[in-house]
């Protein structure tokens, strides 16, 4: 009663994350109040609870939006990077200190990074996540891309996460920064990116295919390079946050 009391003026519940808006839901299902609730979905919607009570669904996750059995109130939308920040970094010409960086926080596979990488070049960097966070600054962070070629995500085999959201963050970190990716292929971010020609995919926890879309890329002629980083770029600024956050606030008013 406290929390209903207390929130009795609001009307309308955005949440950033699922699971956080349960008292809503539930209110709402009991018919103490219509709010109108719109949720971003991060993981898979088998974990949902009162899914029926949602206004709608914003899944960012294009294959988890498209194993979710009921569309009549959800949809998919890219989380797209934020271009004002990412500009603050980004520079046109790059003096490349590093060939590939690693800057995830969870579930990389930093182990097969570390076997095969250095076998290849001594230009890489990696950088550990603790408890879901970096260990350096998100400012570091994009400075050390700014001096990088290639953004990796190399997410772990793993039965607990097979169906989650992985990797999304240095996605969109790799885009607005205009890296092209090499990336295992189990992220479930849906983006295909050697359709879009901005990276290569290699088959989760496969050493032999992780080393040969590495050299793949190292490859890559000066051209191909500055058309391949061009393309990151440009599909960033195209599917940009601000295009995402317009489209919630359509879903919102």
């Amino acid at each position: 009663m406290y929390l209903f009391l207390k929130y009795h003026n609001v009307d309308i519940v955005y949440s950033a994350l699922s699971g956080r808006d349960v008292f809503f839901l539930l209110a709402k299902k009991l018919k103490l109040k219509k709010y109108k609730i719109v949720s971003i979905i991060h993981h898979p919607g088998s974990k949902l609870i009162f899914t029926d009570q949602y206004d709608k669904m914003i899944f960012i996750s294009k294959e988890t939006y498209i194993k979710y059995s009921d569309k009549s109130n959800s949809c998919y939308l890219f989380w797209g990077p934020d271009m004002d920040f990412y500009n603050q970094y980004y520079t046109e010409k790059k003096d490349c200190t590093y060939d590939f960086i690693s800057a995830g926080k969870t579930h990389r596979d930093h182990l097969l990074f570390n076997k095969i990488i250095p076998n290849l070049t001594n230009r890489y960097m990696v950088i550990d996540g603790i408890n879901g966070s970096n260990t350096i600054s998100d400012v570091e962070v994009m400075n050390l891309y700014n001096r990088s070629k290639f953004a990796v995500i190399p997410l772990i085999t793993n039965i607990t996460t097979e169906n989650s959201l992985k990797g999304l963050t240095s996605f969109v970190d790799a885009l607005g920064m205009g890296l092209p990716i090499l990336m295992s292929d189990n992220s479930n971010i849906g983006i295909d990116i050697e359709k879009l020609g901005i990276g290569l995919f290699y088959k989760a926890g496969d050493k032999l295919d992780f080393q040969n879309k590495a050299t793949q890329l190292l490859n890559l002629t000066a051209t191909e390079y500055r058309d391949m980083r061009a393309r990151c770029r440009n599909y960033g600024v195209a599917n940009n946050f601000e295009a995402f956050s317009e489209r919630v606030k359509h879903m919102l008013i």
